[in-house]
């Protein structure tokens, strides 16, 4: 078996993978978010694998926000892969931290017991300081704690997003919501790390 499924795993003859998030994963402000370009590479390198990529991103959204609407957006598609990116907006509302990281456990915790693999993404840097206090990193820094003790997959797009030549190439002009060419970047790193965890192809 291949990561986290065989393919006996994949329920009506799809592989789904619901992205679960804020704008970004929404796709505030762009043509084509990351899912879409994340969708189209998956495709290309398994056209073996009937693949299904849902959005369940809702712009303005917290992680407490996305708790509560998680039976509806998420579970009822019986994914076998459901990313999770939160925090710019949970920083915005002042989210105490220890309540993020609760409801992180409990997403988490309901995603495994349909037999779901949670993939976290850690928040992109804002190349717009619009915070008053506090910083996404704190939220992230509860991704990272929750991966490590659950043995998650996570992409940190935050420590690989300051590797970018030109950070305001790639946002919006708020500063805060990728542009084109940044939901292409995460597209094709979340691709790139996605991939292992796809089901082996059928070798018969």
């Amino acid at each position: 078996m291949n990561g986290f499924f065989s393919r006996s795993a994949v329920r009506e003859d799809r592989f789904t993978i619901v992205c679960f998030g804020d704008s970004i994963t929404n796709g505030y402000g762009v043509r084509r978010p990351w899912r879409q370009v994340m969708a189209r590479q998956l495709a290309e390198q398994r056209p073996d694998l009937p693949l299904r990529v849902i959005n369940s991103g809702v712009d303005g959204d917290t992680l407490f926000g996305g708790r509560h609407r998680l039976r509806r957006d998420v579970l009822r598609y019986r994914p076998q892969i459901t990313t999770i990116a939160f925090g710019l907006n949970d920083l915005a509302m002042g989210a105490p931290l220890a309540e993020f990281r609760d409801n992180l456990e409990k997403v988490v915790a309901a995603l495994v017991e349909i037999a779901c693999q949670p993939v976290l993404l850690t928040t992109v840097r804002p190349a717009g300081d619009w915070f008053f206090s506090g910083s996404p990193e704190d939220y992230n820094r509860q991704m990272l704690a929750v991966a490590e003790r659950r043995r998650l997959p996570l992409l940190d797009l935050w420590r690989e997003w300051p590797a970018l030549e030109d950070p305001y190439e790639f946002f919006l002009a708020d500063g805060v919501h990728p542009s084109e060419a940044g939901h292409a970047f995460i597209g094709r790193r979340t691709a790139a790390f996605l991939a292992p965890l796809l089901p082996a192809p059928d070798a018969s």
